[in-house]
Parts: C-alpha cells; sequence; structure tokens
C-alpha cells in the first residue's frame, strides 16, 4: 500500500494500465488470488505491444504518400 502511495501520481500519466482484476478475468480465473506474477507481467508485455503497435500505427497515419 505505501509503494502505491508513492507512486500513485504517477500512475495517472502512465501510457498503459494492468488492472489484476482484468488480467484475472482474462485468464478464467474466478479469484485475482490465483493471478501469478509472472501472469500480471504477461499482462504488461501485452499492454506495451499494443501501445507499440498502435503508435506505429498513428505514425504511418500521419506520413504522406
Amino acid at each position: 500500500r505505501q509503494r502505491y502511495d508513492d507512486l500513485k501520481e504517477r500512475y495517472g500519466v502512465s501510457d498503459i494500465t494492468v488492472s489484476v482484476q482484468n488480467v484475472a478475468s482474462q485468464l478464467g480465473y474466478s479469484s485475482i488470488d490465483s493471478v501469478t506474477l509472472e501472469d500480471v507481467v504477461l499482462g504488461i508485455v501485452r499492454q506495451i505491444e499494443r501501445l507499440v503497435q498502435m503508435k506505429s500505427m498513428m505514425e504511418a497515419a500521419g506520413r504522406p504518400f
């Protein structure tokens, strides 16, 4: 909790957000207690991949033909 309080202002300006509850739901877990650290890390990596793809597509769309 202390770590969250120390960093919560930065969370508001982050480019990605990963929710443990969403990770649990996506993996079909009935409880967030089933989510492992590896599950969360993979969720983060997936979000970063999506962000990179989206930014790449936006840059390509802004280029002249």
